[in-house]
């Protein structure tokens, strides 16, 4: 006779915090993507570049031949499309209209977000 398998723990939800921003083993998206819009400043600013008051980034763009290579560094990706829907799914959202027209936008994703306001977004839907 064998002997019965042991119970499994009930899943919970994974809390992000500054100190714990990954989902298992993999930083979650805004963390990285803040990370990619900093260094990508900094290296390709003909591409990307923070408003002036650092609340919003801008594409510099039409579509994203020059950034795929930044994309394959940060993610496992460089489908452009891809990033845009997750950027959408963390309410990142391109502005139409008004002062950042044009431009990504969330309160809490600036050029001096901390990871304790990066930690407030959460997935939309």
């Amino acid at each position: 006779m064998t002997a019965p398998l042991p119970k499994r723990a009930k899943h919970s939800a994974t809390i992000v915090t500054p100190d714990k921003p990954r989902e298992g083993n993999k930083k979650l998206f805004p963390f990285v993507c803040h990370e990619m819009i900093m260094k990508a400043t900094e290296k390709l600013p003909h591409l990307v570049q923070w408003s002036s008051d650092g609340r919003a980034f801008y594409l510099l763009t039409n579509n994203a031949e020059g950034m795929e290579s930044s994309f394959y560094n940060f993610f496992r990706h460089s489908n452009f499309t891809s990033w845009q829907r997750q950027c959408y799914n963390y309410d990142i959202v391109k502005q139409r209209a008004g002062k950042y027209e044009g431009a990504y936008y969330n309160p809490h994703f600036r050029r001096d977000s901390k990871p304790s306001d990066i930690a407030k977004m959460h997935r939309v839907g």
